[in-house]
């Protein structure tokens, strides 16, 4: 287990928790860049389409067989897929529409749609702390909102903005729940691999192409890093739930958020003209505050011992966890279709 190993192992886990939220953090302010050239449906399938053939090359040269998926897909890795499809499209149309600092805040909804999905569907049980943390984050999303909005100078662009980025968490907790669903039937890695597969191929359809076939090289070099942050940012996430234990990286990727905004006052500061300005007052920082507090307190682990994959309990990092350890078989013999 994660609580077991030793010091420096541990140290190691929070640094690629560190990593993680560094960037999941900077993931909308780049997205924001590219938007200037690039339509936001291209942005969102650039990040799948990039992900899924390095994850292929990874998984094939680690021995798992990538292709053995393909001839016997799971159903629910494959509406995985879809439901990934919308996260992507409706979190790039959010960021399009209502700025990198909102979409950051906005977008942490899913982990809360992923514990209700968990209460009402898998029939868990919500503790009074979770309970708490789902009505602390709900008061500081709306109070972050309102203060975004009234900075703004377009009030109906921040309203479909939100419409959209809340759709795009409500789409991660399915999502998030039909990867559990899963359990441990198959590699997770390869279910992975799949459901970056699909939502690629369900998003082409809906493609802007770029006007030019030529893309400038420094939007390509943008629209590379992001792909690379998609698939980096969960394999620096596998490695921190793998070393640190899942309570101390849930807290440290919550703070992605405040990371963000963070990034947004070092630009303002600095008079760096990368993305158009977001302002944040106190009452913004407050709401943010209130909803990483909030979904610290949803997400963390509970203090007494992790119930069946199955059962209640589960918080995201715990689910994640539990797909790392699925993860372990280099020649995976487990069944792939449900």
């Amino acid at each position: 287990m994660a609580q077991d190993c030793p010091r420096h192992s541990r140290s190691f886990g929070l640094l690629m928790a560190a990593g993680t939220a560094l960037m999941w953090a900077v993931l909308p302010l780049l997205m924001r860049t590219v938007l200037v050239h690039c339509s936001f449906t291209f942005i969102a399938w650039v990040r799948l389409a990039f992900a899924a053939p390095l994850l292929f090359a990874v998984l094939q040269l680690g021995g798992y067989q990538p292709r053995r998926i393909f001839a016997a897909p799971p159903r629910n890795a494959l509406g995985a897929g879809l439901m990934l499809a919308v996260n992507y499209y409706c979190f790039a149309r959010g960021v399009d529409a209502a700025g990198a600092a909102l979409g950051s805040v906005l977008i942490q909804s899913g982990a809360l749609f992923f514990i209700l999905l968990g209460v009402f569907v898998f029939r868990e049980r919500l503790s009074r702390r979770q309970a708490s943390g789902v009505v602390l984050a709900i008061a500081g999303f709306y109070l972050f909102y309102l203060n975004r909005a009234a900075l703004s100078a377009s009030g109906e662009s921040y309203v479909l903005g939100s419409i959209y980025l809340l759709a795009g968490g409500l789409a991660w907790g399915v999502y998030a729940g039909l990867q559990k669903s899963l359990g441990q039937e198959a590699n997770m890695q390869l279910i992975n691999m799949l459901v970056f597969a699909t939502a690629a191929v369900v998003l082409t359809p809906l493609v802007d192409w770029p006007a030019s076939t030529a893309v400038a090289p420094g939007t390509a070099a943008v629209l590379a890093l992001l792909g690379v942050i998609t698939l980096g940012g969960y394999g620096a996430f596998v490695e921190a739930i793998k070393y640190a234990p899942a309570a101390q990286v849930s807290m440290v990727v919550a703070l992605t958020p405040l990371l963000t905004l963070a990034a947004l006052e070092v630009l303002s500061l600095t008079g760096l003209a990368l993305i158009a300005p977001e302002p944040v007052s106190a009452g913004g920082y407050i709401g943010a505050l209130l909803v990483v507090c909030g979904v610290v307190l949803v997400v963390r682990e509970r203090s007494e011992p992790a119930a069946e994959f199955s059962q209640g309990g589960a918080s995201n990092v715990q689910f994640l966890e539990k797909q790392h350890y699925a993860a372990q078989e280099p020649h995976p013999s487990r069944r792939l279709a449900l």
